[in-house]
């Protein structure tokens, strides 16, 4: 059996969300007063991003527990290391040509590379 594994060395770390926190967080989000002078209210995220986050995890912890779970190792896997810039470089390239798979590309390369938006919970402290 043929199994596929890691795009990048699998080791950035990423947010991630289920449907569930989603709906929590929005539900949450728009039950809070329009104003309010003592407490959080719904006007005081107006124009901003509202990051929402389930898992903290990484290619390498998901490979991992999948590994742990079916008795295989690295050996049964083929492990594709690839450089996440070439996937951002690739993306506008592709979208120029009308594949639209190109933003997938750019945000694949965006979430999967150490630094870049994956890991916001390090730099917007969610």
């Amino acid at each position: 059996m043929s199994r596929t594994g890691l795009r990048h060395c699998g080791r950035a770390k990423f947010n991630t969300t289920n449907l569930e926190t989603v709906g929590l967080a929005v539900a949450r989000l728009l039950s809070l007063p329009t104003t309010s002078v003592a407490g959080a209210s719904l006007s005081d995220f107006g124009n901003k991003f509202v990051y929402i986050s389930s898992f903290l995890t990484s290619q390498r912890k998901i490979l991992d527990v999948v590994q742990k779970l079916t008795g295989t190792s690295d050996a049964d896997w083929n492990i594709t290391n690839t450089n996440g810039q070439t996937w951002i470089d690739d993306g506008p390239a592709k979208i120029a040509r009308g594949d639209l798979t190109g933003m997938f590309n750019i945000a694949y390369g965006n979430t999967m590379t150490e630094g870049l938006g994956g890991n916001y919970e390090a730099t917007k402290g969610v």
